[in-house]
């Protein structure tokens, strides 16, 4: 279950805050945005889930829902949807023991495999960035592929506070 370091719905975070309540794990956080913001080609919007929930980025791509990125206490978390079209795909990438254990153990729906991740490494971002690159057509994930890997690393400016 997502639940956000911010609950307060009066105003989403601003980045200084995202980016305390993360601690070391913003990098990883700052990297997945760059990733779903840049290569991918999302829109970015911060969203309030209700009291409990608190507030997400949530990425939508070509008008729909492409994942949704949560700063909780301490862990950058993500959650995607893979659809049956893709689940084959996604079950076949070479992913880590983590985020690919992850991906074995989601919970399947009428509308597709949830996954919700909580990566603890820059080669876990790796995998969710392999993960997302699924759900992207296959012209746009080829020219992605290169930079999978690379925005957890990459030292960019932060696009947090978004």
């Amino acid at each position: 279950m997502v639940a956000s370091a911010f609950l307060d719905p009066a105003r989403p975070p601003e980045a200084a805050e995202v980016r305390a309540a993360l601690g070391e794990r913003a990098p990883l956080w700052e990297g997945l945005v760059a990733f779903v913001d840049g290569p991918c080609g999302a829109r970015l919007t911060w969203v309030h889930e209700g009291r409990t929930s608190g507030w997400s980025l949530r990425a939508v791509r070509a008008g729909k829902p492409f994942a949704l990125l949560c700063p909780e206490p301490g862990v950058a978390a993500v959650r995607v949807v893979i659809g049956e079209k893709d689940r084959d795909a996604a079950f076949a990438l070479p992913l880590g023991a983590r985020i690919g254990g992850t991906l074995r153990e989601a919970r399947r729906y009428p509308d597709g495999t949830w996954v919700y991740a909580r990566p603890e490494t820059a080669e876990d971002v790796a995998d969710l960035e392999r993960l997302l690159a699924v759900k992207l057509p296959p012209t746009i994930r080829a020219r992605v592929a290169p930079t999978i890997g690379r925005s957890a690393h990459s030292g960019r400016g932060s696009t947090i506070g978004r």
